[in-house]
């Protein structure tokens, strides 16, 4: 297995099996054996033991002795800590991209805010999501940092498992904030970072809803 665009083998092989957890491959309490991962992604097993630390540290996967790595059950506690972090990282994203007018990510971040635009959320609701995720995405790979944007990789990907299908319902009215954030970012204007910063924290308001479901 190839590493990806530099990174270490470890996060590479963390992201997969985070994405594995998060569409319900690996369901919660599952155990996953460093042999099995080793063959699936055709690596040793130290890569695989130091992708477990990784997704431990992120609260993905429990390590316990004796029977080694549990798939964690996703939980809700700290999570408006979460959305509030994310929304800082993600106004400092929005906040470098506007400096660079978008630079070289500027034509995809306009495509895919007019595609995602015009998509119906009730009739493909997977393309939907996949479009709010690469907008997002996309935001932060335009800010020029990489560890801002594997952060925020990790940081949605957790809220991701958290709300599970429910963060759909919200992705659903969010074009037109996605809209108005793309224009800051393509004109280089201070207001992006605001923007991206409001759109983010009105997660805050659907948790609250969710939880009084």
């Amino acid at each position: 297995m190839a590493s990806r665009a530099g990174l270490p083998l470890r996060d590479v092989i963390a992201a997969a099996i985070r994405g594995r957890i998060i569409d319900g491959s690996y369901v919660p309490g599952s155990r996953l054996r460093e042999e099995e991962i080793a063959s699936d992604f055709d690596v040793s097993r130290v890569p695989v033991r130091e992708a477990f630390q990784v997704l431990e540290q992120q609260r993905f996967l429990e390590l316990r002795k004796y029977k080694g790595a549990i798939v964690a059950q996703p939980e809700s506690s700290g999570t408006r800590e979460l959305i509030a972090i994310r929304a800082e990282l993600e106004a400092m994203a929005a906040r470098l991209a506007a400096a660079a007018h978008g630079g070289a990510m500027a034509r995809e971040l306009r495509s895919l805010t007019e595609e995602g635009s015009t998509l119906d959320p009730v009739t493909e609701p997977e393309r939907h999501s996949e479009l709010v995720e690469r907008f997002h995405d996309t935001v932060a790979i335009a800010s020029g940092n990489r560890e801002l944007v594997e952060m925020l990789r990790t940081l949605r990907s957790r809220l991701s498992w958290i709300f599970g299908a429910e963060l759909a319902a919200r992705a659903a009215g969010s074009w037109d904030e996605h809209r108005d954030i793309c224009a800051s970012i393509l004109g280089g204007e201070e207001a992006a970072a605001h923007l991206m910063r409001e759109h983010v924290l009105g997660d805050l308001a659907f948790f609250d809803e969710l939880i009084r479901r």
